[in-house]
């Protein structure tokens, strides 16, 4: 793209219609879900899919 790093990251953000968060993840956030689901206040959770994306990627 011959853009600096900033720039790049900020068009494929725009590409892919924007975080709902206005924010990229941050590795806490991941970590507070693995705590979350290795503790027993998951343990009837037996299959789940979690995206941890801010909204990037647009699904139902």
């Amino acid at each position: 793209m011959h853009v600096d790093f900033d720039t790049a990251k900020d068009r494929v953000v725009e590409s892919q219609g924007g975080f709902s968060t206005v924010r990229f993840t941050q590795p806490r956030e991941v970590a507070d879900l693995v705590v979350l689901l290795a503790s027993d206040r998951a343990g009837n959770v037996t299959g789940s899919d979690s995206l941890i994306d801010g909204g990037l990627v647009k699904t139902l």
